[in-house]
């Protein structure tokens, strides 16, 4: 009977150590990689929105921001298409590895970011409304305006719409970095 109890508690050791070695597995293959990918497309965004405010003041025509924001296009992009891909078909949510709640802030916020920063460089909305912006883009505010002259009130505009996507991005990468310090805790104890 002792022997069947410590076959039984060696088991349930193995079982642990094989858990923990997944749980660490899964940080160091899923969630550092796309942390690292994340925080150079967050450097990349919020080093663009400060550039663009600063180019905003300083531009005298709409054409200026916009061939300056058409040239910003390519940079990051691949990183951005593989960060987004990653997250979109479900490969953060195929296992509960680490606290599922950490898990999916960090989802959350990564999605956050994509959707955050990207409209920055396109048309229409950025879609982010759960950091506190849903509103119109910058170029999609110089496309609709149909006129090429910058004056004071329609930068100021501009300005105020750069920083309010600016604020969103900055939140939803509060988010990854919590959930980031939170799974590093759980998966690599």
């Amino acid at each position: 009977m002792a022997t069947a109890a410590i076959s039984i508690v060696d088991r349930l050791i193995q079982l642990a150590t094989v858990t923990e070695r997944n749980r660490q597995r899964f940080f160091n293959v899923v969630i550092e990689p796309l942390y690292l990918d994340g925080e150079q497309i967050a450097k990349d965004y919020m080093t663009l929105l400060a550039e663009l405010i600063h180019r905003i003041d300083q531009a005298k025509e709409l054409r200026e921001i916009v061939e300056w924001l058409e040239s910003r296009r390519t940079t990051f992009q691949p990183l951005r298409t593989k960060v987004r891909a990653l997250i979109q078909d479900g490969f953060l949510e195929h296992e509960d590895k680490c606290r599922s709640k950490s898990l999916a802030l960090f989802r959350k916020g990564l999605w956050g970011l994509m959707k955050g920063g990207v409209p920055a460089l396109d048309d229409g909305r950025a879609c982010t409304r759960e950091y506190g912006f849903g509103d119109h883009t910058v170029l999609d505010l110089i496309r609709r305006m149909g006129t090429s002259v910058l004056d004071q009130r329609f930068g100021d505009c501009l300005v105020q719409q750069a920083r309010g996507q600016q604020e969103a991005i900055e939140k939803a990468w509060q988010d990854v970095t919590n959930a980031y310090a939170d799974l590093r805790r759980t998966c690599l104890r």
